[in-house]
């Protein structure tokens, strides 16, 4: 998955975070019945923060990996210099 997959992959879940809630109300009104749905609101945006900061730690984690890399060959292009 390269950087910009993984960005719009973020942005689609905090897009549908937004959408829960501004979409889905704290608690409904049925007849005569008052059904709580916060928990379930609460729930399913803390699922799309959650998916969103897991992606951003997983773009993260392979930036860093590919910053060693080139760190790494810079350092043994370096060296053969010195020599």
């Amino acid at each position: 998955m390269s950087a910009t997959e993984m960005k719009a992959e973020v942005e689609s879940h905090l897009k549908k975070k937004t959408a829960i809630e501004s979409i889905l109300p704290a608690n409904i009104l049925i007849g005569p019945f008052y059904v709580s749905t916060d928990g379930v609101r609460q729930g399913v945006v803390k699922k799309h923060r959650n998916l969103a900061n897991a992606v951003l730690e997983l773009l993260a984690r392979k930036l860093r990996t590919q910053a060693e890399e080139v760190s790494m060959k810079f350092r043994n292009k370096l060296g053969d210099l010195i020599k």
